[in-house]
């Protein structure tokens, strides 16, 4: 993405439909990687995850066998440079 060391983020939302007995799992997973839960309305779940790109890639195999998911939006991979500018 860029030469030298850097800071890489991306932002990514998942609406996902599981039954809501199955919430609590959700909510371990979603605590386990930093993501939130922004919306939860009768089953389906608005979830946010701000990470690497492999944090993404990861979290989403890991639900993906437990959950529908209906959506997912990416915003891209997003970095600067570590340190002072030169």
């Amino acid at each position: 993405m860029t030469d030298g060391d850097h800071i890489e983020r991306e932002l990514a939302l998942f609406k996902l439909q599981l039954p809501a007995e199955d919430r609590k799992a959700l909510t371990e997973l979603v605590g386990e990687f930093g993501a939130r839960i922004l919306d939860d309305p009768e089953g389906h779940f608005t979830v946010e995850l701000i990470g690497g790109s492999g944090e993404i890639d990861r979290f989403m195999t890991r639900f993906s066998d437990r959950v529908e998911i209906l959506t997912v939006v990416r915003s891209g991979g997003m970095a600067v440079a570590r340190g002072l500018p030169s």
